[in-house]
């Protein structure tokens, strides 16, 4: 007989009839008809990224990790040998990975890990009171970000509301299919679920269940490369400043030096270093005062005019030394 003390083991499990497998039949025809309608643009960099998340609570990471190997943003460390590429591991700076490994990360810890390596994460919590016009609001982000080639689209929700085991997830979206009113899933749960097709309207309701780590909805973010001018403010700490969504502390200069490495590739000076040059800025500035102000203290002693008229400018010259 089995020991009663072994943990069960399963291999897969069976989509439910609301989700359509991506590589059956029906799924290949909707991709072929989404493929047309141009609602698949962001679809092949993301799957060429795709991958299974290393731990059973690893999906956030997995999903995050698969964006930003997607919009091709340097980590600025080496991840194994000499090859600077991200994996799960390199999601570090806001969550112990022994945590997330027992409890995964939230909604915001997900923005707050987007942030930090270089992403623009735009959240959108979902919000049932307000399903109605939100619906649309999500439908346009998909049809843009799955039409589009700049950013990559993640959701966070519940697993039951799609007939499917288990609870909170999170997924990239890599595609659409507007006459079906479609969405692809890419679940990085490989070992469960494959990709799958479900309704939109349902991935929103999914999206609605509230995270008990929170007490909040759960909802979707839009990922893209943050611009230079976002980057150059992680000089003076400034990267995820929100401190609603970014627990990290990034006032401190190693953090703030981590950050900007990995937004720069490791090609921006360090803040010791920026603040030295601003430094020594001033200091060049304060000597070319001072030889200003000694020229105008000799051509004053230098000129012919009266000692009593020249006593005043000479005294206003000296203290401006």
């Amino acid at each position: 007989m089995p020991d009663s003390s072994e943990k069960p083991q399963f291999y897969q499990r069976p989509l439910p009839k609301l989700c359509i497998p991506f590589d059956g039949d029906e799924g290949q025809r909707i991709f072929a008809e989404a493929l047309a309608e141009g609602g698949m643009r962001r679809f092949f960099a993301l799957v060429a990224q795709f991958r299974t998340q290393d731990e059973p609570a690893y999906c956030g990471l997995a999903t995050l990790t698969m964006a930003l190997n997607t919009l091709q943003i340097d980590p600025g460390r080496v991840w194994k040998g000499v090859w600077r590429w991200y994996d799960e591991s390199l999601l570090d700076c806001c969550k112990d990975l022994e945590l997330v490994q027992t409890e995964g990360i939230t909604l915001d810890e997900f923005v707050c890990l987007s942030r930090c390596n270089g992403c623009n994460a735009s959240m959108v919590r979902a919000d049932k009171a307000r399903s109605t016009e939100q619906l649309e609001d999500f439908r346009r982000c998909v049809v843009e970000t799955c039409g589009g080639t700049e950013a990559v689209l993640a959701c966070s929700y519940n697993r039951k509301t799609l007939g499917q085991t288990g609870s909170g997830h999170f997924s990239p979206i890599g595609g659409f299919n507007k006459e079906r009113d479609l969405v692809l899933l890419l679940d990085v749960a490989r070992f469960k679920y494959p990709p799958h097709w479900v309704p939109l309207s349902l991935c929103y309701e999914a999206m609605t269940a509230v995270d008990p780590a929170t007490g909040s909805a759960r909802g979707w973010v839009r990922l893209s490369v943050v611009s230079p001018e976002a980057a150059s403010e992680a000089t003076d700490g400034k990267v995820a400043s929100d401190p609603q969504i970014c627990s990290c502390s990034h006032g401190d200069e190693e953090t703030s030096n981590t950050v900007l490495d990995r937004l720069t590739a490791g090609q921006a000076p360090s803040l010791s270093v920026v603040q030295q040059q601003q430094q020594e800025t001033l200091w060049l500035a304060a000597g070319v005062a001072a030889v200003a102000a000694v020229a105008v203290c000799a051509g004053l002693l230098l000129s012919g005019r009266k000692q009593s008229s020249s006593a005043p400018s000479l005294l206003a010259a000296m203290q401006a030394l």
